[in-house]
């Protein structure tokens, strides 16, 4: 079902979530919000920007001008786009796109001292997650790339060669990011159905636990609203697994979030205990850090002082569906997301312990 932010689809399975959950014997809150999708805009405004930059300082790096005003250009001209995306981002610049009305739930029995995290939504836009992830490596390299020529300018013109290895991937980054902006709804089967299939799952096998919660947080499509109006008033100290894409293909990854530290156990040792109940036969389970261009609510959560990690499934072919019309139904493998959520239990469980954390 399409789930776009603010939409009835969205909000009917919230509803479903939140009965479900009732009915397990935990305290549901949904807390409503309005948002709209200013930061996937100010996306755009940056990635189209630092195209246009790129090509205005084609001439100015071959032609024998002062290397002080290439200099000033550049930095002005980034420091410009970087303006200007914040400020649409934050609200200062008013752009197009109403606010629409999306809400966070909140399920506990006790006080959690770990969150089971999925986010209702899903989105449609221009292109795949998985050209997002080349667009954002292609712009992350060719903004170092720039910066470096700015400095060699100062000395002297330099090289068409220095100029095209530049230019090529920061049109191709700014290209994509450029097309940031929602197309529209999609059905949202691997993103994020799927990770709340194995959320709900774990808060079944752990409903007999009160130090453990679940956040189905809710406009994560338009920039993780929902998750930083969760954490501006989250618990300090507490862990939490964020799950965002779980397809029957590919091996399970689980990617730490760097943090502020403090909580009761920290990402590495998170990972270790997912890394362990995740494990089967055969089958391999990744750790790392996200992919470029990835953008998750575990970050979010993990700024504002959160140990955790992320955990999802899939591999090149998954990222190519994601944030497409092509993530249907037929995508999502039911066992694989039930699997996922017995495993993430069992992690829990043995993490809890650990912590020296026992049921209340």
């Amino acid at each position: 079902m399409p789930r776009l932010p603010g939409s009835e689809g969205v909000e009917g399975v919230e509803r479903l979530v939140a009965t479900t959950l009732a009915g397990w014997g935990y305290r549901v809150e949904r807390t409503p919000f309005l948002t709209s999708a200013a930061r996937l805009y100010a996306a755009s405004i940056a990635g189209a920007g630092m195209g246009w930059l790129s090509l205005l300082l084609v001439p100015l790096f071959v032609l024998p001008l002062p290397g002080w005003t290439v200099l000033l250009v550049g930095v002005g001209g980034m420091l410009s786009i970087a303006a200007a995306g914040l400020g649409v981002a934050e609200g200062h610049l008013r752009v197009r796109g109403p606010e629409v009305e999306a809400r966070n739930l909140e399920a506990r029995r006790g006080r959690p001292q770990l969150w089971l995290v999925a986010h209702s939504d899903s989105k449609r836009q221009a292109f795949s997650l998985r050209a997002r992830v080349v667009g954002a490596s292609c712009l992350v390299l060719g903004a170092a790339g720039l910066v470096m020529l700015l400095a060699l300018r100062l000395s002297g013109t330099v090289a068409w060669w220095q100029v095209l290895a530049v230019t090529l991937p920061m049109l191709v980054g700014g290209g994509v990011l450029s097309r940031s902006a929602p197309q529209g709804n999609a059905p949202g089967a691997v993103d994020n159905a799927s990770g709340m299939v194995a959320v709900l799952v774990a808060a079944h096998e752990l409903r007999d636990r009160a130090d453990v919660g679940v956040l189905i947080s809710g406009a994560e499509e338009f920039g993780m609203v929902g998750a930083r109006i969760w954490a501006a008033t989250g618990p300090p100290g507490a862990m939490f697994i964020n799950v965002d894409g779980v397809d029957a293909r590919g091996p399970h990854r689980v990617m730490t979030h760097r943090s502020r530290g403090g909580g009761l156990a920290s990402p590495s040792r998170i990972a270790r205990a997912l890394a362990c109940g995740l494990h089967r036969p055969g089958r391999r389970v990744r750790e790392g850090r996200l992919p470029p261009g990835v953008l998750v609510d575990g970050i979010v959560l993990a700024r504002a002082g959160l140990d955790g990690v992320t955990v999802s499934r899939g591999d090149w072919q998954t990222l190519g569906v994601v944030h497409t019309h092509r993530d249907t139904p037929a995508r999502l493998d039911p066992e694989a997301a039930i699997e996922t959520g017995m495993g993430i239990a069992a992690a829990v469980r043995d993490l809890l312990v650990d912590a020296g954390i026992r049921s209340r």
